[in-house]
């Protein structure tokens, strides 16, 4: 032991007297700029809301031509959303838990500015919002933009004015047995569906303090044949339901009643039984008047939430099938389209959590050409919103 301590005391002493070697210092470390983009980059939106029930709610942003991620609005829990039809502003109403478990709840009406992602508007509303999965007709806006119409859940169902110039809530409107927010494409109305198999038009003053009148108009059986909530504008005054058992309803709230203008169906005479399934479950092409339905085979009570295991294609104008797409993946349950000729397809998936983007080629001369051109993950995402 002691010869091996000599031999490194040896060695140690004769580095230490070793001369230095000549070298060149090393080039210095460049410094890295950390700052922040003061706006997205331009073109197309695509806007996925990513609803959550544990913390914060966020709607994020993707360019809607190679889904690259652009950035996020964050908001409360259990968060509707719904985007100005210019796709400047996007507005979020949600829910602010102090303790998660007990304590006081904030609800709040936020306006977004979506160039830079930063919120311009808040709003405090009464503590009944609906908090419930992301639909889109929970949260909607006059056709003017100048009121926000939110939908509350106490159970007994009502709306909430909000005045978005004056930044205050204006009312609250009882809605007592109807669901969901229908805006019309002008005036100060909105309608809803009802429980009872009604659609129910109800106009407010310019003030947006009260409604001045409400009309209902049976329009489906809700035992025999129930409607899905979630609406598409068709052209004009037009509002397209489907329903569970695979039928178009097709409304008119043009007056001040609800007027069904037809209904028929697209499921009839195959080979397994279909039905659509989902949430945001249509998605509606005006240039080609066509809608796209997510639906699943072998329905049964119950399944109308689940994911699709094809994509349908109806043909409004001539009320038949027109196509059944097949992508390779399953599980969809949003859908959106752009409104071109062309349509280019947005569809999320509630297994994958992913979003996948879709060429359609409805003038292909062996029928439909579907083709997939991306796909982005986004856990727990449900509501698409595409702006050009």
């Amino acid at each position: 032991m002691k010869k091996l301590l000599a031999i490194l005391l040896s060695t140690t002493c004769a580095l230490s007297v070793a001369p230095a070697l000549s070298q060149e210092p090393p080039p210095p470390v460049p410094f890295e700029t950390v700052g922040v983009k003061e706006a997205i980059d331009p073109g197309p939106n695509l806007f996925l809301l990513q609803q959550s029930w544990d913390g914060a709610s966020t709607l994020q942003v993707f360019d809607a031509v190679d889904l690259t991620y652009k950035g996020g609005m964050g908001t409360g829990m259990m968060a509707q959303s719904v985007v100005s039809a210019d796709g400047l502003t996007a507005y979020t109403m949600s829910t602010y838990l102090s303790r998660l478990t007990y304590g006081d709840t904030l609800m709040v009406l936020q306006a977004f500015d979506i160039a830079t992602l930063t919120p311009t508007l808040e709003v405090v509303l009464p503590p009944k919002i609906a908090m419930v999965g992301p639909y889109e007709h929970l949260l909607q806006l006059s056709a003017d933009e100048r009121f926000a119409l939110v939908m509350n859940a106490t159970p007994a169902a009502s709306v909430t004015i909000v005045d978005l110039v004056a930044g205050e809530v204006t009312a609250e409107i009882p809605t007592p047995g109807c669901w969901e927010i229908y805006p019309a494409t002008t005036g100060l109305k909105w309608t809803m569906l009802c429980g009872d198999g009604t659609a129910r038009t109800f106009v407010m003053n310019d003030a947006g303090t009260e409604v001045v009148s409400q009309e209902a108009t049976p329009v489906f059986d809700a035992d025999t044949d129930p409607l899905f909530v979630h609406a598409e504008r068709g052209a004009g005054d037009e509002l397209i339901f489907v329903s569970y058992g695979g039928s178009v309803y097709s409304i008119s709230d043009a007056g001040t009643a609800p007027e069904l203008l037809s209904t028929f169906s697209f499921a009839d005479d195959l080979e397994l039984p279909y039905a659509p399934g989902g949430y945001q479950l249509t998605a509606y092409n005006e240039a080609n008047d066509v809608l796209f339905v997510t639906v699943h085979a072998d329905p049964y009570d119950g399944s109308h939430k689940d994911g699709s295991t094809e994509i349908w294609v109806v043909d409004l104008a001539n009320e038949a099938l027109l196509y059944r797409l097949q992508p390779e993946e399953h599980g969809f349950i949003s859908l959106e389209v752009t409104d071109g000729d062309r349509p280019v397809l947005y569809g999320f998936t509630e297994h994958s959590y992913t979003v996948h983007v879709f060429d359609i080629d409805l003038t292909a001369p062996f029928g439909i050409i579907m083709t997939e051109t991306g796909v982005v993950d986004v856990p727990g995402g449900q509501v698409l919103a595409v702006r050009e």
